[in-house]
């Protein structure tokens, strides 16, 4: 990478935090083309809402020609957002009107990425889990709404209510065999980009997820279905958790891959099977089936 390429990815990074301490959150994307990389922002004002555009940023040479400060880009940007009406700040209102009864059993915990968006966490309920943020989302009608502060306010709830009720929420599906989610010419064509992948033999990697495959990573919040994966699996047995909608696992004792390899072919599946918004840093645990807990490995 040249000087000029990586002053440029500093500035559009630089003007992507200062949008997300706004309260929009916002994250770079390069956007593949056949001669050129272009970048572009990935904005919300709810990250986990379906509500979600991309702003094409200005090529470095444009932005050099401008001189325009990260804060005044940024601002310019905060306003094209604000302006247009917002889908996200209309259902927030509707559900203000709603009493807590008439919502809880549609809240379910959805998995987020600390780092990614640590300042839109400062504007919602939310605890740690492993190395992510657990937060909540209403789920109805097709809709999906972060509970925020306001919300949480409004409705008079404490953040451990919420997360006591939205756990009870969850209905777990698994183990699922990774040929039944994708065809196995599609999977083949992952593994035929990894080292040590044996197109021959059976696929022994499983998806755990939820009910409906939307945010299934918060499966892993329920102890005991943890404990139902290790006696299908015969045992300790890897996770990773490389998606907000499932996990994959496999079984301790297989000895398809080695450790990186498996997270490469776990994170190639993911970005096909979930799209650039749902994808989370890959982590890998490995869960005991003696203690009954994730402990973290890669």
């Amino acid at each position: 990478m040249n000087n000029d390429t990586e002053k440029y990815l500093n500035y559009i990074k630089r003007v992507a935090k200062i949008i997300s301490e706004k309260g929009i959150a916002a994250r770079v994307i390069k956007i593949e083309k056949a001669s050129s990389d272009e970048f572009g922002l990935r904005v919300t004002e709810d990250p986990n809402s379906i509500y979600k555009a991309t702003v094409k940023l200005e090529t470095k040479e444009e932005l050099s020609q401008k001189n325009i400060s990260e804060e005044e880009y940024a601002e310019n940007i905060l306003q094209q957002i604000l302006n247009r009406e917002s889908p996200v700040r209309a259902a927030e209102e509707e559900l203000k009107k709603k009493t807590y009864d008439e919502i809880k059993k549609y809240i379910f915990p959805r998995f987020m990425d600390r780092e990614t968006y640590k300042s839109y966490l400062m504007q919602i309920p939310n605890r740690d889990y492993l190395d992510y943020t657990v937060a909540y989302c209403y789920i109805c009608d097709g809709k999906i709404l972060t509970i925020t502060n306001d919300i949480t306010d409004k409705l008079g709830i404490s953040e451990s209510q919420i997360y006591e009720d939205s756990i009870s929420n969850i209905e777990p599906r698994g183990p699922i065999s990774i040929t039944k989610l994708m065809a196995i010419e599609a999977l083949n064509a992952i593994g035929s980009e990894i080292h040590g992948y044996d197109r021959n033999q059976n696929n022994p990697l499983y998806v755990i997820s939820n009910k409906d495959m939307s945010g299934g990573i918060n499966a892993i919040l329920l102890s005991d279905f943890l404990k139902k994966i290790s006696e299908d699996l015969d045992g300790d047995y890897y996770a990773m958790t490389c998606s907000a909608d499932f996990a994959i696992v496999i079984a301790a004792k297989e000895k398809w891959l080695e450790t990186e390899e498996m997270m490469e072919f776990a994170e190639k599946v993911a970005n096909v099977i979930s799209g650039i918004d749902n994808v989370l840093p890959n982590k890998l645990y490995r869960y005991s089936s003696q203690t009954g807990t994730l402990e973290r490995i890669l």
